[in-house]
């Protein structure tokens, strides 16, 4: 009932964040090194799929763009992400972006998956508090029409409006419904903002861009932010919160990077429908 691992926390309370995934590993067990193997690259095969269709749904115009969208993050999962419950999460936040991308086109009967979702997300990882952040988010967005300079939010129908505060409410509802309860909640806010760990552990500290992946990834961002200045297009501004969001948080923490990527295509979709300005160079 106590940790008796970390000696950080030692003696505090211990949650078995991950239970679910866990079943699935123990009956990989059985199965030997490749069913394990299998369970824990299955999801990175998975979001193959879910990343090109999050790139449609989106807007995504140019297939040329499909590869980079869809294959390169799946690709770069199976051969960077070891085989832990994090690959389920990366999952569950590509399904959470194409139901956000599917409601943003016009059919939000896919938001009632939302509370779907992050109940079955809570039950592998203690991140699914990032469904409820996007959620809340695009609940803020549908009630706050505004213009600010090239940055558009369209106002949306009365009734998404109300509807996003119910799948909001919804979620809420669904993150508590773990063997933990709302415990769950003070945990999971808990381990996230825990400074002994954020300073100790890798993947927890700021990136450092002498590796060339991490340079590429930033170089990418500073590219959109440009080629999306440079066109005569509104800019989302779901867009705008989306990446500018995403870009802090890899730059505060080496672990928001394979969020980043799996938004790849989202970032990508309205770049591809954009004509950018002539540059002249002086």
């Amino acid at each position: 009932f106590t940790d008796p691992f970390s000696w950080t926390v030692t003696g505090h309370p211990w949650v078995a964040q991950e239970w679910l995934w866990d079943l699935g590993l123990a009956a990989a067990w059985h199965g030997g090194l490749s069913a394990i193997i299998l369970w824990g690259w299955a999801p990175a095969w998975a979001l193959w799929p879910i990343l090109m269709g999050i790139y449609r749904q989106a807007g995504g115009a140019d297939p040329r763009w499909w590869a980079v969208s869809g294959f390169l993050p799946a690709l770069s999962a199976v051969l960077f992400w070891p085989i832990r419950p994090e690959t389920a999460t990366y999952l569950a936040f590509g399904v959470l972006l194409y139901l956000i991308a599917r409601v943003r086109a016009g059919d939000w009967r896919w938001g009632w998956g939302l509370p779907l979702l992050t109940w079955i997300w809570a039950n592998f990882h203690a991140s699914f508090m990032l469904a409820l952040v996007f959620i809340a988010i695009e609940a803020g967005l549908a009630w706050i029409p505004f213009t600010f300079g090239r940055i558009v939010n369209p106002p949306v129908a009365p009734a998404l409006r109300v509807r996003w505060l119910i799948w909001l409410a919804l979620s809420g509802i669904a993150g508590a419904l773990t063997p933990h309860g709302l415990g769950f909640y003070q945990y999971a806010v808990t381990m996230s903002t825990d400074n002994p760990m954020r300073h100790v552990i890798t993947e927890w500290a700021s990136p450092d861009f002498h590796a060339a992946f991490f340079l590429i990834w930033l170089l990418m961002g500073v590219g959109g932010l440009i080629w999306s200045w440079q066109s005569s297009e509104p800019v989302p501004a779901w867009w705008v919160i989306y990446s500018v969001g995403l870009t802090y948080g890899f730059l505060d923490s080496v672990r928001w990077l394979p969020y980043a990527t799996v938004a790849t295509p989202l970032w990508l979709a309205p770049l591809t429908r954009r004509q950018p300005r002539t540059i002249r160079w002086v």
